[in-house]
């Protein structure tokens, strides 16, 4: 296919499901126990107010959140994967002995 023709298709959905969107019902339909429903276009458009985030107070609060408990765990997780690696009977095999 040429882009011409795929832009032509991408337009024509849009196109279809804009018209599909603002001639469906804003409650939807019911058929048998099935609710449909569409959203309108004016919904998909719409642009979030975006809020602004306080990065320095973000920030303190993590670190007063963190613990030296929280950093021990990790080194100890990173100490005993290490050992492991190196140690193991079905530890990795590198050539040379080269982990990189």
């Amino acid at each position: 296919m040429r882009p011409f023709k795929v832009l032509l298709f991408i337009i024509f959905v849009f196109a279809s499901l804009g018209v599909l969107g603002w001639i469906f019902p804003v409650n939807g339909v019911n058929i048998g126990q099935i609710h449909l429903s569409f959203p309108s276009p004016k919904e998909v458009l719409q642009v979030e107010q975006s809020s602004t985030i306080d990065v320095e107070n973000t920030v303190t609060m993590l670190k007063s959140q963190s613990d030296l408990s929280q950093v021990n765990t990790i080194l100890d997780s990173l100490l005993f994967c290490k050992k492991f690696a190196q140690n193991n009977v079905s530890r990795l095999h590198f050539p040379n002995n080269d982990y990189t």
